[in-house]
């Protein structure tokens, strides 16, 4: 799945993108601004996927002036149903922060980065996550891990990508390892200090 659009996982159409956007939003949006927050649909495909979704009464259309603004209709029995399957990245990020945050022994650091982070997803990206241990793995570390990524591919379908670091072994990496210039940059953080992270990586 592309984490940034969720409606991939049951539609290929500018239907899902629309509702997405709407979903994510209490705000009215005209097609221009819709058109503008979705990436690679044309503008009249967005005018014809408005047009369904006004019909199937999932979408209100309020004129103003000479334009309309576009909001998704809260009452319509469908809406929990969209506005969870919009809410799927968020979802995923807690049910990853939830787990590590878990671990008999949690990691002192942890990001996902790389395409994930960044929004760009392709169905066959790999998903990164960065793991910063205080020590050498042990065989719990090794299952822990292990679990991780059965669960992640598990709740994607996407082959997980987890690389794991201790401390010392990240000291000073960020003049060095592209990598960590990517957590950096892009990274989110999911368990730790980012403030701390950056401390390390930075000093030699």
């Amino acid at each position: 799945m592309r984490l940034q659009s969720p409606f991939g996982v049951v539609t290929s159409a500018v239907d899902g993108d629309v509702l997405a956007v709407l979903a994510r939003s209490e705000s009215g949006f005209t097609v221009t601004e819709l058109h503008a927050a979705i990436r690679g649909r044309s503008s009249e495909g967005v005018r014809n996927a408005l047009s369904r979704l006004v019909g199937e009464g999932i979408v209100r259309r309020e004129p103003v002036g000479r334009n309309a603004l576009y909001t998704l209709n809260r009452d319509h029995l469908a809406a929990p149903a969209i506005v969870q399957l919009a809410g799927l990245g968020d979802l995923f990020r807690e049910r990853l922060r939830g787990e590590l945050g878990g671990w008999s022994e949690p990691p002192v650091f942890a990001a996902l980065f790389g395409s994930a982070a960044r929004g760009a997803m392709r169905t066959d990206s790999d998903i990164d996550v960065l793991l910063v241990r205080g020590a050498d793995p042990t065989a719990v570390w090794e299952l822990q891990v292990a679990e991780i990524t059965r669960r992640i591919h598990g709740w994607t379908g996407n082959d997980p990508r987890l690389i794991d670091f201790s401390a010392a072994e990240l000291r000073g990496a960020a003049a060095h390892e592209p990598l960590v210039a990517s957590v950096l940059d892009e990274g989110i953080t999911l368990v730790g200090d980012r403030l701390a992270f950056r401390a390390l990586v930075s000093t030699p």
